[in-house]
C-alpha cells in the first residue's frame, strides 16, 4: 500500500513539473490585425484566445478560447451588459486606501516585462483625416529608424495596425527577477 502511494505521489511530482516546464519553456505569441479585426492570443498547442470584430458591428464582437479540446465563444455586449450591474455593488465596497500601482512600484516592473517581449513583425499605416498634419507626418515614411518596422502616413484614409509579439515565461521570469535585484 505504501509503495502504491509512492509512485501516485511521484505521478503528481512528474506532472506538477512538466506543467511548470511547459509554462516556462513554451512561447506565446500575441497577434494583432485590425484589417481582418482580430486580437489573438496563442500559447503553444495547448491554448489560445482571441477577440474577434467586424467593422463597425459591434454586435458581432466576440471573444473566443481554447483549451486543448474545449472550445468557448461570448458575445461581448452580453459580457458587457453583466459587468455594469456587479460594478454599481463593487464601487460601494472598494476601499479608499489602496495605493496605485504605481506608487507601489510595478509601473517599473511592468516595463521592465514589457522589454523582454521580442516584436516579429510591426506595421501601422495612418491617415489623420488632416491633409496639414499628414503633411507633416510624411517625412517619418523616409526617415524611419526601424525599417523592419514600417510606420507609414497615407493620404487614402486607410488606418491599420498589424503586429506580432512573442515571448516566453522564462524571459519574463528573468526580467522580473532582473529588475528587482537591482
Amino acid at each position: 500500500m505504501l509503495t502504491f502511494l509512492y509512485i501516485f505521489l511521484w505521478i503528481i511530482v512528474g506532472l506538477l513539473l512538466v506543467a511548470l516546464l511547459y509554462v516556462l519553456l513554451v512561447p506565446f505569441r500575441l497577434r494583432i490585425d485590425s484589417r481582418e479585426g482580430y486580437v489573438n492570443l496563442y500559447w503553444g498547442p495547448a491554448a489560445s484566445g482571441g477577440l474577434y470584430w467586424q467593422n463597425e458591428k459591434l454586435e458581432e464582437t466576440e471573444v473566443r478560447f481554447k483549451v486543448f479540446f474545449f472550445g468557448k465563444k461570448f458575445n461581448v455586449l452580453e459580457i458587457l451588459a453583466k459587468s455594469k450591474k456587479d460594478d454599481a455593488e463593487k464601487k460601494k465596497k472598494r476601499s479608499k486606501n489602496k495605493l496605485s500601482a504605481i506608487k507601489k512600484g510595478n509601473f517599473r516592473s511592468g516595463l521592465a516585462i514589457l522589454k523582454s517581449f521580442k516584436v516579429i513583425h510591426f506595421e501601422l499605416m495612418i491617415d489623420t483625416g488632416d491633409y496639414c498634419l499628414n503633411g507633416m507626418l510624411v517625412p517619418i515614411n523616409y526617415i524611419n529608424p526601424l525599417e523592419k518596422f514600417p510606420v507609414t502616413i497615407n493620404f487614402i484614409g486607410k488606418n491599420y495596425l498589424v503586429c506580432d509579439i512573442k515571448n516566453s515565461g522564462i524571459r519574463v521570469l528573468r526580467s522580473f527577477i532582473k529588475h528587482k535585484i537591482q
